[in-house]
């Protein structure tokens, strides 16, 4: 399918921080968008066998997701899984794998899984993304890819989240993936303004972009069902992870860093000055 630019970047960025309008889905059906010059621009498709939709919403439906503030004022009920970087001010002195492979190992190997499997549908789509994407990840250490994948390494799973316009600017400017689970729920389909298109966001279907480079949001959504849901899990490719060691290094890295901060923090207390914030 022919894809057309309907506003410029500069417009695009003009909606971020506002909420995509409710709005009926202009793609139901499997499609491949490419733009003038023949490059595909997203891709939504059916992902995965029926038993494999399945583990997946049985490992979501389990894995216990947070409510998190966003820019704002904005809710988002999600959870992170897969690698993340170093962040000292949180006192993650090395990069790591996140609590969710501790907490629910069961789960977080479905999601290692799906990467794989996400991996090969998009090159199925095109393999010159995957060859593309593959190069740029070399900056980032195989110890730190998702399933012993190539392309990605971190992820978020949204739970019924009408997220405002933006970009995934923490990203590198690679393809994500994102299948989408819902039932009993109406709206949420995703929103992607410099195209003029709303994806419909089917239960079990996959939406292939490049999500730090397209302005994208969730239209509103009501459930008609009392348990309904829709559920996001998005695969992405932290750029912070370039900057890790290996993930024995890593380790040993992180260890040191923190065993010289508890000696500093030791001898200003032992010399009665104020700790730092």
């Amino acid at each position: 399918m022919p894809a057309r630019r309907r506003l410029s970047r500069e417009l695009a960025d003009d909606l971020i921080g506002t909420r995509p309008a409710a709005a009926e889905p202009t793609i139901t059906e499997a499609t491949v968008a490419v733009d003038d010059d023949g490059a595909p621009v997203f891709a939504y498709l059916p992902a995965g066998e029926p038993q494999e939709v399945m583990a997946l919403r049985r490992a979501v439906l389990r894995i216990r997701c947070e409510a998190l503030s966003r820019a704002k004022g904005a809710l988002n009920i999600s959870r992170n899984f897969g690698f993340t970087p170093r962040r000292p001010v949180y006192g993650r002195e090395g990069c790591q794998i996140g609590r969710l492979a501790a907490e629910s190992p069961q789960e977080h190997r479905v999601l290692e899984r799906w990467a794989l499997l996400l991996e090969r549908t998009l090159d199925q789509i095109d393999p010159s993304i995957v060859a593309r994407d593959a190069q740029t990840m070399t900056q980032v250490d195989s110890s730190w890819r998702l399933g012993g994948g190539r392309l990605w390494t971190s992820g978020v799973i949204n739970r019924s989240s009408a997220l405002p316009y933006h970009r995934d600017r923490f990203n590198f400017s690679t393809w994500s993936a994102m299948p989408v689970l819902r039932r009993g729920i109406r709206g949420g389909y995703l929103a992607l303004p410099e195209w003029g298109e709303v994806i419909a966001c089917r239960d079990g279907w996959t939406l292939f972009f490049v999500g730090r480079q397209h302005v994208h949001g969730v239209t509103p959504m009501r459930t008609v069902q009392p348990d309904g849901y829709r559920f996001s899990v998005v695969f992405y490719a932290l750029r912070g992870m370039k900057d890790c060691l290996s993930a024995a290094v890593e380790t040993a890295y992180a260890r040191q860093r923190r065993s010289q901060r508890e000696r500093a923090m030791a001898a200003r207390l032992a010399a009665g000055q104020p700790m730092l914030p």
